[in-house]
């Protein structure tokens, strides 16, 4: 059923590839912010794609990535945020 997520889609429409892996990780996967710790030794997101199938938005969207990059879609995950800082003298 996995595959078939992707069949037909072009790599000219990264939006379609998107969407396919966000529902394939929809359906496999459960949002659970109370997710424990990744055993010592795993990799955090093969653990939760292949094991666990359950995390919070970390989990989620660096496995978004890796599957991303791997249909050939480029992709990254940044965390953060952006704030606005008044210029000298006008605050």
């Amino acid at each position: 059923a996995q595959a078939c997520l992707i069949e037909g889609l072009s790599l000219e429409d990264p939006v379609a590839y998107a969407q396919a892996v966000t529902q394939l990780l929809a359906d496999l996967c459960t949002y659970d912010p109370d997710t424990p710790l990744t055993p010592e030794g795993e990799d955090f997101v093969s653990y939760f794609l292949t094991e666990s199938r359950r995390g919070y938005c970390m989990h989620f969207a660096s496995a978004a990535v890796l599957l991303l990059r791997q249909l050939g879609v480029l992709a990254r995950y940044v965390t953060g945020y952006a704030a606005e800082i008044p210029s000298l003298g006008s605050a």
